[in-house]
């Protein structure tokens, strides 16, 4: 991947109106996110994704907000890529997201990074397997993450914001077991057997949602790739295995109130005072906005310059124009209950409200 410089200011002047927008909504009381997702970084670069990246690197970095999220699917794992590739393109995208100095990186997994494809190559020999991701891109920015101590590979965790009283909590919408088969070939992959494993709602009802010791309300954002709502997924596509089960959970916390699964996970935040703002995603590559069952959810549209669904109105995006890239400063007033974004590139900016 040849060697690419993408200086602050002339980002600025491409993108400065939403620069201005986004300065102009925030206060000292609003909580700030940089958002992208779907870079789908390749080694032949040839269509600029590694810009895209870059791009939202110096917009992050003059926009200082409170923290950076990128959601998923940060490498193409095409049939095309080998697992040490993969793992270069991962570092890649670690080592330009460093340049975000003193502000926190977030990064979620996508179904698209352990590289498995269609499943059709031998697991050890492609897979970029969960203890791979996680020094590749999550390690690197793990300073004041919370990791499930049982589960330290399971890359998902929390980190908290003290300013705005936030937990942002990180899943992993494709957390498989990786087990090969008598060939060597995965038997699920997260390509397209996307899931939440039992090991890790355990972690998110009794650890990450637990806000037992914190003084005044705090808030919960919730981010992962995958949807988990079939509303909010594209055609044909599908949630992931134990979404039910999550929604239950998220809808408890949010009502206050008791939760048990089919598979025994019993909750119970009767006694909690926390407020649950929103459900992040991307995945789909189209912007969607829905509240359901009391969940505020949040699709946001891909950063790579592919339009997939132009018949469901999704913006034409051309290479070399400010449609080629797409991310997104989402910022959210918890006295207003309301979250609102300014796109920078393709898409268009919204307000949500939450509970």
């Amino acid at each position: 991947m040849k060697k690419v410089e993408i200086k602050d200011s002339d980002v600025y002047g491409k993108y400065h109106m939403a620069f201005e927008k986004l300065k102009a909504i925030r206060t000292n009381d609003t909580f700030c996110i940089m958002n992208i997702n779907d870079v789908h970084l390749t080694p032949e670069n040839t269509d600029g994704r590694l810009e895209n990246l870059l791009e939202f690197v110096s917009a992050a970095r003059q926009s200082n907000p409170d923290c950076v999220l990128v959601n998923g699917d940060i490498q193409d794992g095409n049939d095309r890529i080998g697992k040490s590739t993969g793992i270069f393109l991962l570092e890649t995208a670690a080592e330009c997201l460093r340049r975000i100095s003193n502000i926190p990186v977030l990064v979620s997994k996508g179904n698209h990074d352990d590289n498995l494809w269609n499943g059709k190559f031998a697991l050890q020999q492609k897979g970029i397997l969960p203890d791979d991701f996680h020094d590749a891109i999550l390690k690197p920015f793990q300073s004041g993450q919370y990791f499930d101590r049982n589960n330290p590979y399971g890359n998902y965790f929390y980190r908290d914001f003290e300013k705005g009283r936030i937990r942002m909590i990180v899943l992993n919408s494709v957390d498989v077991s990786y087990e090969a088969d008598e060939k060597g070939y995965p038997k699920s992959w997260g390509m397209w057997d996307y899931s939440f494993s039992e090991k890790q709602l355990q972690w998110l009802a009794g650890e990450a949602l637990n806000l037992k010791g914190k003084t005044g309300r705090w808030g919960i954002i919730v981010c992962c790739h995958n949807p988990i709502r079939i509303e909010a997924c594209g055609p044909e596509d599908h949630v992931p295995e134990n979404s039910e089960a999550l929604e239950g959970i998220l809808k408890a916390f949010s009502r206050h109130d008791r939760y048990r699964s089919c598979s025994g996970i019993a909750v119970d935040y009767s006694g909690s005072n926390g407020e649950f703002i929103c459900i992040l995603n991307g995945h789909t590559h189209f912007d969607r906005v829905c509240k359901i069952n009391g969940i505020t959810h949040i699709i946001s549209l891909n950063a790579i310059c592919y339009n997939n669904y132009p018949e469901i109105g999704t913006p034409e995006r051309k290479i070399g124009e400010v449609s080629q890239n797409s991310f997104e400063g989402i910022v959210v007033d918890r006295n207003g209950k309301r979250i609102t974004s300014v796109r920078f590139g393709a898409g268009k900016d919204y307000v949500a409200e939450y509970l």
